[in-house]
């Protein structure tokens, strides 16, 4: 499947229904949340960034982790829900935007994507561009987390991110959950003057 059939107009539509996908409500994607926060432990990013961030479930969960926030979503109806829960959280920054048009002013030290790489998977151009985005916009030794789920399983988004060398996976584990499995992936961006990978494992630990 194309995944750029899904058009700006389909999405709004979508959130015409208010939380199309249940991210209010679903026990599933309250364990995700859990499990993605998780794995950020007692660090606290600098400059963090979500992707897709839809209603800003998650943001809202996010944003006291951080001390500064970025989120994006193609939608306007999306952003202007998001922005209306997460108004008490000062650190936060909106953007209604393409991914592949988003242009941040700095690096993150933290990127979050959960089930959204999807949608730039095909056609294998389009999937290159949006690894360069990835790499571009993470600073060195700043952390990537991508989650993905469903039948998008069989998509080995780990291989793909990694065979540049630029990203390195540090932890990789797969959820099973009563609604729907999961993967969570995190991958390091390599620091310009580390040595070997295991230099970058150590430092995450």
């Amino acid at each position: 499947m194309n995944w750029r059939e899904f058009s700006r107009s389909y999405f709004e539509l979508l959130y015409l229904l208010g939380d199309p996908w249940q991210y209010e409500i679903s026990e599933n994607e309250r364990n995700k949340y859990n499990q993605i926060l998780a794995c950020l432990a007692d660090e606290r990013p600098r400059r963090a960034l979500e992707t897709g961030c839809s209603i800003g479930v998650f943001t809202e969960l996010l944003a006291p982790r951080v001390e500064s926030l970025e989120a994006l979503d193609f939608s306007w109806l999306a952003v202007r829900r998001a922005k209306k829960r997460c108004r008490r959280h000062k650190n936060i920054t909106f953007h209604r935007t393409n991914y592949l048009h988003f242009n941040p002013k700095q690096a993150f030290d933290l990127i979050i994507c959960s089930e959204i790489l999807y949608y730039y998977w095909e056609p294998p151009r389009l999937r290159g561009q949006m690894r360069e985005k990835l790499v571009e916009w993470l600073a060195d030794g700043g952390k990537l987390i991508v989650v993905w789920g469903g039948i998008r399983l069989e998509l080995d988004f780990d291989a793909f991110l990694t065979e540049t060398g630029l990203l390195h996976c540090i932890a990789s584990r797969y959820h099973v959950d009563n609604q729907r499995d999961y993967r969570i992936s995190i991958f390091q961006k390599l620091r310009k003057r580390s040595g070997p990978i295991e230099n970058a494992q150590r430092h995450l630990q």
